[in-house]
């Protein structure tokens, strides 16, 4: 549940290293579950992203965006925050050539919120694993 704030940000590695706080992990479980309800989205289908198998779902897209407004990574009209999302990484990474790189290559703007964040997402989520970028 707590993978839609991680992969945006490319947080995925901070949870699986244990670098989330107790409190950011139970938020971001807080508002996946906020916008579950609200957008109805398959939980076996935000399953299935979180291991990197991004199905084109209309429900899906409208998870990720809604997680993202509330989490700031995004605002209303669909415009990526980088200043927060670079705050976030920073607290992660440490290393701001990193972060700059990370969020240069995956600063992608779509026709509307939801197409972007559901890019912005397979982006970082494809970079995360990515030793030599993140290490």
């Amino acid at each position: 549940m707590k993978y839609f704030v991680l992969s945006v940000v490319c947080l995925i590695s901070a949870v699986q290293g244990g670098l989330l706080t107790n409190e950011q992990k139970q938020k971001i479980m807080q508002i996946h579950a906020e916008c579950l309800k609200e957008t109805g989205a398959d939980e076996a289908i935000t399953l299935q992203a979180q291991k990197g198998e991004y199905v084109d779902d209309p429900k899906l897209k409208k998870q990720i965006f809604c997680f993202n407004k509330k989490a700031g990574f995004q605002n209303e009209a669909g415009e990526l925050q980088v200043d927060k999302i670079k705050a976030n990484l920073m607290e992660m990474i440490k290393d701001s050539e990193k972060v700059d790189e990370l969020i240069k290559q995956c600063n992608i703007k779509k026709e509307n919120g939801e197409e972007t964040a559901f890019a912005v997402t397979k982006c970082f989520h494809n970079l995360s694993p990515n030793k030599d970028l993140l290490a």
